[in-house]
C-alpha cells in the first residue's frame, strides 16, 4: 500500500538579503502560495513580496510518496540557471546552491546530463532532494535533511548547536541527537541535521483556554466550537499545536477580546482590522515571537500601560482608526522592539510628546499618526532615521518647534507636518533625494523658500498658509503644489524690491521670527511695515524692533540702508558682536543695542552718533574717538565754543594758519581719495562689477583677519594666488585668496568677481566680499572646514571613513554645481578648470565648486569660446588642442574627477611614471570586465554597492568620449545619477582623441 504525505522540507537558512516568498516559491517550483504560506505559519494575507530576512529559514511543501519507510519525491523542484551560475560545473549546484542535499551523480542522472556538461544560462535542471517516511507508534513522521549551516563563528547570528535546533524547531531534544547519531549540544555548523518533523500533536491545553475564551466573547463565530481549535477558520497553529496566527480581517466580528491572549506564547501575527471589537485592548506583553498586529478600523475603549512590552520580533503595529480609544500616551516601551517596521495609529486619540526612542528603533520605515493630540516637537532621534513615510499631520493640540531634524533623514520619501504649529524655516533638504510627496501647509513657517526644495525631484508640495517669505518660487511645470495665503513679496515669480530683500536678510539674522512675517508683508517696506520708518522720498530712515524678545545676530546687510539714522534693537536676546561695517552709515545719528548679549569690542561711530551698549555682560568699553567723545553720548559742540573763548588773541593767529595748512592738506587728500575712488569705480564697471550682496573689506581688516598673511595659515594656492584662513571681528571664519600678481592678476580678479557675484547655487562655493585697495585685490569666502576633496581621496590615511555614500553624494553635488553654470546661470559659464583641489567639502561632506578664476562666460547664442590652453594636466579635454571651447570640456574633467574619486588615485601620478593614465586602465578592465581589479578589493564598503559604482563608472566613461558632441549635458547627468534616467549602454570606448598622444608634458603642464 503507498500513503501519500506531504513533506514539509526546510529548505535551510536564507543566506542573501532581500529575498521575498516570492523567489522562494520559484526557485523551488511551489505550486501554491498558499501552501507556502501554511506550511511556514504565515496568515493568508501575507504578500508575494514579503521580505525573508537573512538567517531565517523557510519550510518547503513537497507531495512525497511513503511505502514501507521509503520516501520518493513525486515533483522534483526545478532550477533556472543564472547568469552568473552560467560556466560552472553541476558541483556548484549540489554542493555551494543547494549545501549538499543532493550529489552530482543524481543531478546528472535526472535530468541525462555527461560527465562534460557546464551550466548554461535559462537552462532547467531537476534537483533531486532526500525524503523519507517512518511510521513511529502509529504516526507518519516526515524526514527532510537540514540544510547545510553556514559554516564560520557562531557570531554569525544562525543556530550553531543541537539545543538551539530543537528549540527553533519544537522538537525533542534526545530525539534529534539519537536520529543524527550527535552527543549533547554539540556544536553543528557546518553539518548537515536530519530535522523530523511531526504532523500537528494535539493542541496545547494552555492556547485551548485562552482560544475558548476567544470564541465565547466573540459569540463562536463561523462554527468556533469544540477542543480542535487548528482546525478552527482563520487559525494556524504550528506542529506541536501551539496557535501562530489569527486571522478574521473584515469579518464583521463585534465582541470583547479576551485578557489571557498574552498566554498564546508562540503567536506571531494576529489580524482582526476592519471589525467592531470593542473593550479595552488585551495586553501582549513579552510575545517573544509576535510579529505584526492589525487591530485597526474598531471600536476599543482603551490602551492599557505597557501593553506592548517585551515584543521582541514586533514588525508592524496597527492601531489607527479606533476613535473610541480613551486619551493614551505613544508607547514608549516600543524601544524593546527593534525589528519594528512600521507603526499606523492614526485617529487613535493619542496625546503627550513623542518619545525620544527613535535611535533604539533601526528598522523603522513607517510612522503615521496623524489626526491626534500630539505636542512637542519632532524628537532629535529622527537624525539619521530609515524612516521613509512620516505623517504627523493634522495634530488638534499641535506640534511645535523647528524642522530642522528633517535635513538628516535622509531616506525620507513622503513627509506629511501640515496642520501643525511648526515655526523656523524650512530646512535644507538636499540630501533628502528621495523625497517626492512633501506637505508644510498650514503651519508658521517663516523665512525664504530653500533653493534645494526646486531642485529635488518632488511630485507634490503643498507649503500653503504659512508665512514664508522673500521671492515667490519658481517650480517645473509638472510639479503639483499649493502656495497661496504667504508673505511673499509678489504673487509671481520675480526678485523682491531691494529695501524688502535687505530687511529679509536682517530678519534672517534673526532666525526669520514669526512677529516679523506677520508685520513685514508685500514689495514696499514703507506701505504699512510694522517697525519700519520711511522718509518722504520713500528711504528707511529708522528702525525699531526694541523689547521683542529677538535672539540671533545684528545683520550686516543693515550696511545697505546708507539713509537709516536711528536703530533700535535694545531689550532683546541678540548675541554676536556690533559689526564695525555699521559706522559706514553716514546718517545714523543713534543706535541703541543695550540689554542684549553681545560681545567683542564696539566700533568707533562718529562723535555725533548715540551709542547705547549698557546691559550687555561681555562687551568691551566704547574706545573714544578723536575728538574726545565719551560713549553714550553725542558730540558736545556747546561745550567746546565755551572753551575757545579764553584762548588768548597772541595764539588765534598761528593757530588760523595751522588751521589753513590743514585744511588744504585735506582738500589735497580728499581730491586724490576721490581720483582713486573714480578709478576703481571704473575697474569695477560701475555697480554691475561690484553686486550689493558681497561686502567690501579694507585691507587692514583682511590682513588683520590673517595675522598678517601667516604661512601657517595657508589654505592652498594656485596660478592666480594664495588662500589664507582668515577669522573676523566677529568671531567667524573666512577664506581669504590674495592675488599675486598685478598686469593678469587684476583683469583675472575682476573676471572672478563678476562670475562669483552673479551666482548663488548650494554646490558653488559662495564669494562674501571683495577688497580693492591700490594694488591690493582680494577676494572673501565663505570657510569649507574639511577643504579639498583631494586631501581625502589620494590621502590613504582619509580613506577609511570615506564610504562610498558619501563618494556619490559628492560625485552628484559636482553634477549640479556645474550643471547650474552651464545651464541655469543667465550666461553660460565654463570652468575650464574641474578638479579635485578646486572642489571644497564642509562639515557634513557637501561638496562646492570654487576657484572660478579661469571661468569663461558665453553667450546663450554663442556655442564656443577661443581661448588660450589653460587648466592642469590630466583633466584637459582632447578639443583643446583647437582652442574651441564649450562646456563639454568641463563635463570631461568632471568624468576624470569621478573616476579618481571611486578608485582614490591619480588619472596622471607622477611618482609612478611607468603606469598609464587610470582612464587607459579602467578603459582596458571594462573592456574585460574586470573593474574590481582596480577597486580596493579590502573595503567591504565598496564592494557592497558594485553595482551602482559600476554604474556610476560607466557614466564617468560616457564623460570621457573624445568627441564634445558625445558627451551628457551636466543636467543629464545628475538626472542618471538621482535615478531619473538610465543611462544607454555604452558600445564605444572612445575616451581620447589620437592627437593626445602626440602632446608634450609642457604643452600640458597649465595652472596648478
Amino acid at each position: 500500500m503507498t500513503d501519500t504525505a506531504t513533506c514539509e522540507a526546510l529548505a535551510g537558512y536564507v543566506t542573501q538579503s532581500n529575498t521575498t516568498l516570492g523567489d522562494i516559491q520559484f526557485l523551488f517550483q511551489v505550486k501554491s502560495l498558499t501552501s507556502l504560506l501554511l506550511t511556514n505559519f504565515l496568515p493568508p494575507s501575507t504578500p508575494r513580496n514579503f521580505l525573508i530576512y537573512r538567517g531565517q529559514t523557510v519550510r518547503i511543501p513537497f507531495p512525497c510518496r511513503c511505502k514501507n519507510g521509503t520516501g520518493l519525491s513525486d515533483g522534483l523542484p526545478v532550477h533556472i540557471v543564472t547568469k552568473a551560475e552560467s560556466g560552472k560545473d553541476l558541483n556548484y549546484i549540489s554542493k555551494t546552491l543547494f549545501n549538499s542535499l543532493t550529489t552530482d551523480q543524481l543531478v546528472k542522472d535526472v535530468n541525462h546530463l555527461e560527465d562534460s556538461d557546464t551550466l548554461i544560462e535559462g537552462q532547467k535542471l531537476w534537483i533531486p532532494l532526500p525524503c523519507s517516511c517512518d511510521d513511529e507508534e502509529g504516526q507518519k513522521v516526515v524526514h527532510y535533511a537540514h540544510a547545510q549551516l553556514q559554516t564560520g563563528h557562531p557570531s554569525n547570528g544562525l543556530a550553531t548547536n543541537t539545543g538551539q535546533i530543537a528549540a527553533k524547531f519544537g522538537i525533542n531534544l534526545r530525539t534529534l541527537q539519537k536520529l543524527n547519531n550527535l552527543t549533547s549540544n554539540e556544536p553543528v555548523y557546518g553539518k548537515i541535521i536530519d530535522i523530523p518533523l511531526q504532523p500537528p500533536t494535539a493542541p496545547s491545553q494552555v492556547d485551548g483556554a485562552a482560544m475558548k475564551s476567544l470564541a465565547t466573547t466573540l459569540g463562536h463565530p463561523f462554527g468556533w466550537s469544540g477542543d480542535k481549535f487548528c482546525m478552527w477558520q482563520g487559525v494556524i497553529c504550528d506542529n506541536n499545536g501551539f496557535v501562530k496566527s489569527i486571522s478574521y480581517p473584515s469579518s464583521n466580528l463585534s465582541g470583547i477580546l479576551p485578557s489571557n491572549l498574552s498566554s498564546l506564547s508562540q503567536l506571531s501575527g494576529i489580524f482582526l482590522q476592519g471589525n467592531q471589537l470593542s473593550g479595552p485592548l488585551p495586553s501582549f506583553n513579552n510575545l517573544a515571537l509576535l510579529q505584526e498586529i492589525h487591530l485597526e478600523s474598531n471600536n476599543f475603549t482603551s490602551v492599557p500601560n505597557g501593553a506592548f512590552s517585551g515584543l521582541s520580533s514586533l514588525r508592524i503595529l496597527s492601531l489607527e482608526d479606533n476613535l473610541s480609544l480613551r486619551p493614551w500616551g505613544f508607547p514608549a516601551e516600543l524601544v524593546s522592539s527593534p525589528n519594528l517596521v512600521g507603526y499606523f495609529a492614526s485617529n487613535a486619540n493619542l496625546i503627550g510628546q513623542i518619545p525620544d526612542i527613535f535611535s533604539s528603533l533601526t528598522s523603522l520605515q513607517n510612522l503615521r499618526l496623524s489626526c491626534n493630540n500630539l505636542t512637542g516637537s519632532l524628537p532629535f532621534s529622527f537624525h539619521g532615521s530609515r524612516i521613509r513615510n512620516l505623517k504627523l499631520d493634522n495634530q488638534h493640540m499641535g506640534l511645535s518647534g523647528t524642522l530642522d531634524v528633517l535635513a538628516w533623514m535622509t531616506r525620507l520619501r513622503e513627509v506629511w507636518l501640515q496642520k501643525n504649529y511648526f515655526t523656523g524655516t524650512i530646512p535644507n533638504l538636499s540630501n533628502c533625494t528621495r523625497l517626492s510627496n512633501l506637505r508644510l501647509d498650514n503651519n508658521l513657517l517663516t523665512g525664504p523658500i530653500p533653493p534645494s526644495l526646486i531642485s529635488l525631484y518632488l511630485v507634490n508640495i503643498s507649503l500653503h498658509s504659512n508665512k514664508l517669505q522673500g521671492p515667490f518660487p519658481s517650480y517645473p511645470k509638472q510639479l503639483t503644489g499649493a502656495l497661496e495665503n504667504n508673505s511673499f513679496c509678489k504673487d509671481i515669480a520675480g526678485e523682491c524690491d531691494p529695501y524688502v530683500s535687505i530687511l529679509l536678510e536682517v530678519a534672517g539674522a534673526l532666525g526669520y521670527p514669526l512677529k516679523l512675517a506677520e508685520a513685514w508683508h508685500g514689495n514696499d517696506v514703507c506701505n504699512k511695515w510694522e517697525f519700519v520708518t520711511c522718509d518722504a522720498s520713500r528711504n528707511v530712515t529708522a528702525i525699531n524692533i526694541s523689547r521683542q524678545g529677538f535672539s540671533g545676530n545684528i545683520s550686516q546687510a543693515l550696511v545697505q540702508l546708507t539713509y537709516l539714522r536711528q536703530l533700535y534693537l535694545n531689550d532683546n536676546k541678540l548675541t554676536g558682536t556690533i559689526p564695525d561695517s555699521l559706522t559706514t552709515l553716514s546718517q545714523l545719528t543713534e543706535i541703541d543695542v543695550s540689554n542684549n548679549d553681545l560681545r567683542g569690542q564696539v566700533p568707533s561711530f562718529r562723535s555725533s552718533v548715540t551709542v547705547l551698549t549698557s546691559g550687555n555682560r561681555n562687551i568691551k568699553p566704547i574706545t573714544s574717538t578723536t575728538n574726545g567723545t565719551t560713549p553714550n553720548t553725542t558730540a558736545a559742540s556747546d561745550r567746546s565754543s565755551g572753551k575757545m573763548a579764553k584762548i588768548i588773541p597772541g595764539v588765534l593767529v598761528p593757530s588760523i594758519a595751522i588751521v589753513g595748512l590743514g585744511i588744504l592738506v585735506y582738500i589735497y587728500k580728499k581730491k586724490r581719495h576721490e581720483t582713486e575712488s573714480k578709478e576703481d569705480l571704473e575697474q569695477w564697471g560701475n555697480s554691475q562689477l561690484a553686486p550689493d550682496s558681497q561686502t567690501r573689506f579694507t585691507y587692514k581688516a583682511l590682513k588683520m583677519a590673517t595675522n598678517n598673511f601667516d604661512m601657517h595659515k595657508k589654505l592652498g594656492g594656485g596660478g592666480l594666488g594664495t588662500v589664507f584662513e582668515g577669522s573676523l571681528s566677529d568671531g567667524s571664519k573666512v577664506a581669504v585668496k590674495r592675488l599675486d600678481c598685478l598686469g593678469q592678476g587684476r583683469k583675472e580678479f575682476l573676471a572672478e568677481v563678476r562670475t562669483m557675484g552673479s551666482i548663488h547655487h548650494l554646490n558653488l562655493v559662495k564669494l562674501l566680499g571683495f577688497c580693492v585697495e591700490n594694488s591690493h585685490r582680494l577676494l572673501v569666502y565663505e570657510y569649507m572646514s574639511k577643504g579639498s576633496l583631494d586631501k581625502w581621496i589620494f590621502d590613504i590615511n582619509s580613506r577609511d571613513n570615506f564610504t562610498w555614500d558619501t563618494k556619490k553624494k559628492i560625485i552628484v553635488h559636482i553634477a549640479k554645481g556645474l550643471a547650474y553654470l552651464h545651464e541655469e546661470c543667465h550666461k553660460k559659464i565654463v570652468h575650464l578648470d574641474v578638479k579635485p583641489q578646486n572642489v571644497l567639502l564642509d562639515d557634513e561632506f557637501n561638496a562646492k565648486i570654487s576657484d572660478f578664476g579661469l571661468a569663461k562666460l558665453i553667450d546663450r547664442d554663442q556655442n564656443y569660446v577661443m581661448t588660450q590652453m589653460r587648466g592642469t594636466r590630466g583633466y584637459l579635454a582632447p578639443e583643446w588642442l583647437g582652442r574651441k571651447i564649450t562646456e563639454k570640456a568641463d563635463v570631461y574633467s568632471y568624468g576624470v574627477v569621478v573616476l579618481e574619486v571611486i578608485f582614490g588615485r591619480k588619472n596622471l601620478d607622477c611618482s609612478h611614471p611607468e603606469e598609464s593614465t587610470l582612464i587607459m586602465q579602467v578603459k582596458k578592465k571594462e573592456e574585460e570586465s574586470q573593474l574590481l581589479d582596480l577597486l580596493d578589493t579590502c573595503s567591504e564598503d565598496m564592494l557592497d554597492n558594485y553595482e551602482d559604482i559600476e554604474k556610476t563608472i560607466s557614466l564617468a566613461i560616457r564623460c570621457l568620449h573624445s568627441e564634445p558632441a558625445g558627451r551628457p549635458p551636466m543636467s543629464m547627468v545628475v538626472k542618471i545619477l538621482e535615478g531619473v534616467t538610465i543611462l544607454e549602454d555604452i558600445d564605444n570606448y572612445s575616451l581620447t582623441s589620437p592627437l593626445m598622444t602626440e602632446i608634450s608634458d609642457s604643452v600640458l603642464s597649465g595652472p596648478r
